[in-house]
């Protein structure tokens, strides 16, 4: 099994961790969040690289979640230093 397929697995068992839909949609809006501080990629385009689907998708999981929009949260995370324009990357399982 692959460090990482164990990650999830260890995260997902039975009693000690969220559910998989939970955990799953935690692990998109973490990488949306992370695109969004370090990119000034469309919020489609973060939606649709983070596995969440559309602008739309993702701005009401920000909302229900963070209550935030996407696009207010980079501001955010601008005014507040966190810019690293350029970077690319961010984890991203594959099992979800």
């Amino acid at each position: 099994m692959s460090h990482e397929r164990a990650d999830v697995h260890q995260a997902l068992q039975p009693g000690t961790g969220p559910y998989p839909a939970e955990w799953c949609a935690a692990a998109r809006l973490r990488h949306a969040r992370h695109l969004l501080e370090s990119t000034e990629l469309p919020v489609d385009d973060i939606a649709a690289r983070s596995g969440m689907g559309s602008g739309t998708d993702l701005r009401q999981h920000m909302r229900a979640a963070l209550t935030t929009t996407p696009s207010a949260y980079r501001r955010a995370s601008r005014s507040a230093g966190n810019t690293r324009a350029g970077a690319a990357g961010g984890p991203r399982h594959r099992y979800c």
